[in-house]
């Protein structure tokens, strides 16, 4: 059995067949509208760094790089 293929079974265990996928193409891009429709969860984290360690971003030395 090869990896694009399904391995069907009946209620006993038996051997049943198999689905061969050929070619699949998933074109799926939820809007937001469909986020809160179906009441997905979205997660989203921030982080700010307030520290002067940092020294200023064109400076070559700092962190930023």
């Amino acid at each position: 059995m090869g990896k694009n293929e399904i391995q069907l079974k009946n209620w006993r265990g038996y051997n049943a067949g198999t689905i061969t996928i050929m070619n699949m193409e998933l074109d799926f891009m939820p809007s937001l509208h469909a986020y809160l429709k179906n009441k997905w969860q979205i997660s989203v984290g921030v982080a700010i760094d307030f520290t002067l360690s940092n020294l200023e971003y064109e400076n070559p030395k700092s962190r930023h790089f």
